[in-house]
């Protein structure tokens, strides 16, 4: 069977909860994460500059992340920006 993919967004890696738990199913494959580097930057982002996160420890977070799930990371996505409608 054809495991569900999920797109993790900023606000869904910021949450460490969230994270936990849908990294923990990513790990039983039972799902297949995927994020952008725009995902992680804007991550990065909140974890530091929203939560007062000290930078070394988001980029420890981040790389642990990509380490994890290197299948996760997606590019060439550019032209289907312009097309999707979302509130943000």
């Amino acid at each position: 069977m054809r495991r569900l993919r999920v797109l993790l967004d900023a606000n869904v890696l910021v949450n460490a909860q969230v994270r936990d738990l849908i990294c923990r199913l990513a790990e039983a494959e039972l799902i297949d994460v995927r994020w952008s580097t725009t995902i992680l930057d804007e991550t990065r982002r909140a974890l530091v500059d929203g939560l007062g996160l000290d930078p070394s420890r988001a980029d420890r977070l981040l790389d642990a992340l990509g380490r994890a799930f290197p299948e996760a990371a997606v590019e060439g996505f550019g032209a289907l920006i312009d097309q999707t409608q979302l509130p943000d």
